[in-house]
């Protein structure tokens, strides 16, 4: 029963997202009212947070074996199995994480969920099943409870809002406004670096706003070329996937349809199937166009 109420209460928070006007406004983002760290419990996780490593879905550094060793000597009540499913993934033990997770959850979901870092690993774990709307919703919740953003962790943040936008975009039509407000909420936060300014551009070109996409992208014509053969496991197909389907939607919309093929062509192996066909037509576009 809890376990229902918990995903009932995220897929809201999702879907009152999805709904909101696309007039975005800077996140307010909150404190979270329960940190591990904040002074009333002994953090269990400590060097693996989100905060605290290059960037949410890769290996941390630090001792990671030894950190799993003491939350494993811990027991198995819902907290320590979920913190320990946190550090696996971290390991790239994906299964392990994942039977992990599943015995937290069904011990206490709320209590397995309550961490943000380990409501962010149960986002990740359904992400890479195919459960995209559990996913996002999960995702938003531990986002709305992290510390606010500043400096350094804020640009720390950044891969993580844009996996949740790839999330929603893999949702297929219904997740396009959410994938839009996020991105868009986040560039009024932050300045909006050409990854961001493309992936949006692909949810409005989806959205069939093209004209409105490419106003985005132009700005940043020469700046389209970033790194989208990142082969970390963590990543996930789906997340490669949509990163290169970003840059070459944006490379086509801006004028370089030759630099486009090789991003679109990696996009088509690995996208969502609900965008499949979208892509295998951006392809042949630019195809057609490059000199």
């Amino acid at each position: 029963m809890v376990a229902r109420v918990t995903r009932t209460a995220a897929l809201a928070l999702a879907l009152t997202l999805n709904a909101a006007p696309l007039t975005a406004r800077a996140f307010e983002w909150p404190v979270a009212s329960r940190r591990a760290d904040d002074g009333t419990a002994p953090d269990l996780l400590a060097a693996a947070r989100w905060d605290r490593i290059a960037a949410w879905s890769a290996p941390a550094a630090g001792d990671l074996p030894a950190l799993l060793q003491r939350l494993e000597a811990r027991g198995d009540d819902a907290r320590s199995l979920a913190c320990r499913a946190v550090v696996l993934r971290l390991l790239q033990r994906v299964d392990e994480a994942r039977a992990v997770m599943r015995r937290a959850r069904s011990l206490d979901a709320r209590i397995a969920l309550d961490d943000p870092d380990a409501a962010l690993t149960a986002a990740w774990l359904d992400a890479r099943d195919g459960r995209f709307e559990e996913a996002f919703a999960l995702g938003l919740r531990a986002l709305s409870r992290m510390p606010a953003a500043t400096g350094g962790v804020a640009m720390r943040r950044e891969p993580l809002v844009l996996d949740l936008a790839r999330w929603s975009l893999a949702r297929g039509a219904d997740g396009l406004n959410g994938a839009i407000h996020l991105l868009r909420t986040w560039s009024v936060s932050c300045p909006a670096s050409p990854r961001v300014r493309a992936t949006l551009a692909l949810a409005l070109v989806r959205r069939g706003d093209r004209e409105a996409a490419r106003a985005l992208v132009a700005p940043v014509r020469d700046e389209l070329g970033f790194d989208t053969t990142d082969a970390s496991a963590l990543r996930g197909a789906v997340v490669r996937g949509e990163d290169a389907a970003a840059q070459g939607v944006a490379l086509s919309l801006v004028g370089r349809p030759r630099d486009a093929v090789a991003p679109l062509t990696r996009a088509v192996e690995s996208a969502p199937a609900v965008w499949r066909a979208s892509l295998d037509a951006e392809l042949a576009l630019a195809r057609r166009s490059a000199p």
